[in-house]
């Protein structure tokens, strides 16, 4: 399923914060014209099901804090907004007028073969650190593979079923995602490649915000 693969990979990479009120006009413009400090990622994406792709482009503003997401299709129309905690995941589809709104861990659990398996994970901080330099207890089975400065990472668990393939790639003495894949284990693949990094770049505030219009449905995984 297009939304579950795109969420797991945005989100395995990856409960606190909920999408955000209706705002008015006003206050639209207020959050458009403020500015937060982000790390600014592009990344090309292509979804494979049924071996006929789809591709997106995937735009994630990185902080210490929250990722800001943006999906859009290349015909111009969008895919998804959304946002990224250390504990929660919010995300709006306006083609269907459907959202998601869960703790992460929950999300990675709801795979089938998952039932009795209890997950944790940082997904924020795959984006600029490898998932070695964080606890991820004993649930997960974390390999590498690569060079020092372009390690590769693969990321399971349990009998859930699906895998992480995680790329970084070195760039001023650090580490920063470079290439991902996931594949759900039934058929749908996920893989994106970086096309930039913006550091630091002033972004929107409204880049953060994830604002659900009356009679969106809540989408149960």
């Amino acid at each position: 399923m297009f939304r579950k693969a795109l969420l797991f990979t945005v989100a395995a990479l990856l409960s606190g914060c909920g999408t955000g009120p209706n705002r008015t006009g006003e206050e639209q413009s207020a959050l458009s014209r403020s500015k937060i400090t982000a790390d600014a990622y592009l990344f090309d994406a292509t979804l494979y099901r049924e071996g006929k792709p789809t591709s997106v482009r995937l735009e994630c503003y990185v902080t210490d804090s929250v990722v800001g997401l943006s999906g859009r299709g290349y015909l111009g129309k969008g895919a998804l907004k959304g946002r990224l905690t250390r504990d929660s995941i919010n995300v709006y589809f306006p083609s269907t007028n459907e959202y998601l709104s869960e703790k992460s861990g929950d999300l990675l659990i709801s795979a089938a073969g998952c039932a009795q398996v209890k997950a944790e994970a940082d997904l924020l901080s795959l984006f600029s650190s490898v998932p070695e330099s964080r606890n991820w207890g004993e649930t997960f089975a974390i390999t590498r593979s690569g060079d020092d400065d372009q390690p590769q990472y693969q990321i399971s668990l349990g009998d859930c079923g699906w895998e992480f393939t995680l790329e970084y790639r070195e760039s001023d003495a650090s580490l920063f995602l470079n290439k991902f894949e996931f594949n759900d284990g039934h058929g749908s693949r996920l893989k994106a490649k970086r096309r930039t990094l913006k550091r630091e770049a002033s972004v929107p505030s409204n880049r953060f915000q994830v604002d659900l219009p009356i009679g969106a449905v809540r989408i149960i995984p």
